[in-house]
This record gives C-alpha cells, sequence and structure tokens, in this order.
C-alpha cells in the first residue's frame, strides 16, 4: 500500500513540473502572424506543433543542418519561422536519443510549413499548415 502511495505522489509530481516548465514557457506568447516579406535570396519556413496530448511532455530544439535554428523549445501549439538559404536544407531534432529529419528543397522567395508531431517532422501544404498554424502561437523569432 505504502509503494502505491509512493508512485502516485511521483507521478503528480512529475505531471505538476512538466506542466510549469510548458506554462512558463508559453507565458510569451503571441498569435500568430502571417509574414508577408521575405528576404531577397532566402526562402520562409515555418516551423509548428500544433496541439496533441501524445508526446506533450516532450519538447524540441530544432535545427537546420548542422545549426541550432531556434533557441526555444518547440512545445504544443507553438511556431517559429527561419529564413534558409536556398538549396536543401535537413531540419532535425533529437527524441528519445534518434534523430529525425525531413528534408526541404528550399528556393528563394518561396514558402514551406513544416509540422512537428511527437519527434516526427514533415512538409504540409499551406492549405493545412495555415488554419493549424491559426491555432498556434509564437514563442519568439530566430
Amino acid at each position: 500500500m505504502k509503494t502505491i502511495f509512493k508512485i502516485s505522489i511521483l507521478t503528480i509530481l512529475v505531471a505538476c513540473f512538466s506542466t510549469v516548465g510548458t506554462t512558463m514557457a508559453q507565458n510569451k506568447k503571441t498569435p500568430f502572424k502571417e509574414i508577408t516579406v521575405i528576404p531577397e535570396g532566402k526562402a520562409l519556413i515555418y516551423i509548428y506543433r500544433p496541439s496533441r496530448m501524445a508526446g506533450a511532455v516532450y519538447h524540441y530544439f530544432i535545427n537546420a543542418n548542422d545549426k541550432k535554428v531556434s533557441n526555444i523549445h518547440l512545445y504544443n501549439k507553438t511556431y517559429f519561422f527561419y529564413y534558409a538559404d536556398p538549396g536543401q536544407c535537413e531540419l532535425w531534432l533529437m527524441y528519445w536519443n534518434q534523430r529525425y529529419s525531413v528534408l526541404v528543397d528550399v528556393e528563394p522567395g518561396k514558402t514551406y510549413y513544416v509540422e512537428v508531431n511527437s519527434g516526427l517532422l514533415k512538409l504540409v501544404s499551406s492549405d493545412k499548415a495555415i488554419p493549424r498554424l491559426k491555432k498556434c502561437f509564437s514563442m519568439e523569432t530566430p
């Protein structure tokens, strides 16, 4: 009986601390605002994470090729944008000590949308991405 009680208390504490971390990070949230001007010779990549219960306690740093492109963790219902150089861009993250990535063939002046779900990254069309992004909040711009 004591063991069950201890496990219950530990579970509650872990849940509280993970929620506090997410809440603290989301205190600086700003609603989605579409970017209309892209710097010359660059492309715009929105990287977002819709709200999902599965994997909600995990958060990630996002990298492009060998460079970290976000100073913040990507939490549920958050996004940020990245101005990428033309050419092949590998966006990646580490999840459970495994690297997950998506390759984007970047063309200047274009906009791309990358969705992150439970560590998996996928390129998404603007028709699907923009309604989802409107439910997300910007944490910081790189």
